[in-house]
């Protein structure tokens, strides 16, 4: 009998190891399902990504305690609960998807737009959002995940160049972010840039799955 350490670094080396793409699911094994079902894959990387965000948020919520920052760690509180909940919700019903999709857009676009208000600690939560395009196109594919950066290219814009928007960053008054000049064009140049190496290697994901799929067809 394996105790529960042992039977712990087993699956660990299952995962290193790849096996665990083997594991039968749905008349294909996981790895399978990942290459030929485009929905599937969307989905599973949905579940991932939910989960993984709650823990960075329980991560960053301990962090927030002990410096003190207790509007940022309700924030961030908020936001890792929701994508907990989302993650879940998805896992137990496939029928949710989309509605599962919708959520962890406004939830991210939410706290990404707090992040560009407050600037998060001392501007450094800002550097979240670059993060934005290359994990849309993960996500959602290519044609949801452009309009999904778009939507935050737009909100950058609005926040950091457009004077109403900089009016109502100002409004929170010490809590407020104010960026430099500098810090405003760079900030969205490697935006964009991360946009495109997203999109870049989302196309070349797809239409290398594509491609497989086309093959797996002739035998």
């Amino acid at each position: 009998m394996l105790n529960t350490h042992q039977i712990a670094i087993k699956h660990a080396s299952r995962v290193l190891s790849f096996e665990i793409w083997e594991i039968e699911l749905g008349g294909n094994t996981i790895g399978e399902s990942i290459t030929w079902n485009e929905e599937y894959r969307q989905r599973l990387t949905l579940i991932v990504l939910s989960f993984f965000f709650a823990v960075v948020s329980i991560v960053m919520c301990i962090v927030n305690i002990f410096t003190k920052q207790y509007i940022l760690l309700t924030f961030v509180g908020i936001f890792g609960a929701i994508s907990l909940l989302n993650g879940i919700l998805d896992a137990l019903n496939p029928k949710t998807h989309k509605f599962c999709e919708i959520i962890l857009m406004v939830d991210t676009l939410l706290l990404f737009t707090y992040f560009l208000i407050t600037g998060g600690t001392e501007g450094f939560s800002t550097y979240w959002i670059t993060l934005l395009p290359v994990l849309g196109m993960l996500v959602f594919g290519f044609r949801k995940g452009t309009i999904y950066s778009g939507v935050m290219l737009l909100i950058l814009i609005f926040m950091l160049w457009i004077p109403t928007g900089d009016m109502i960053r100002k409004s929170f008054g010490d809590y407020a972010y104010t960026p430099t000049n500098a810090f405003k064009t760079r900030f969205i140049l490697v935006y964009i840039a991360s946009y495109f190496a997203g999109a870049v290697l989302e196309l070349i994901r797809y239409f290398t799955a594509k491609k497989l799929v086309g093959v797996s067809n002739l035998y």
